[in-house]
């Protein structure tokens, strides 16, 4: 029998959300990179995850920014469809 040991709370946790490129040779996909911050906590039993913070690394031509985005909005990826001649 293993024992897991009880924990109240476990330290928040930093995700990196990115989009993977695809196949499509006319589509310039989004290099737009964002960092999510999540809490979990157990209060008697219940376990909740909270987001504490979602900030925008990369724009979607992967250039360097630092935006704060509300949390709650939704995150996006903008493809763009270059027409090959």
């Amino acid at each position: 029998m293993m024992l897991i040991p009880r924990i109240a709370s476990i330290p928040q946790r930093s995700y990196t959300i990115t989009e993977g490129n695809g196949n499509i040779a006319a589509l310039h996909y989004s290099g737009a990179k964002y960092q999510i911050v999540v809490a979990v906590t157990e209060t008697n039993g219940a376990w909740t995850a909270s987001v504490k913070s979602v900030t925008k690394l990369l724009d979607d031509n992967g250039k360097n920014v630092s935006e704060s985005q509300k949390i709650g909005d939704p995150i996006a990826f903008t493809n763009t469809y270059v027409a090959v001649s």
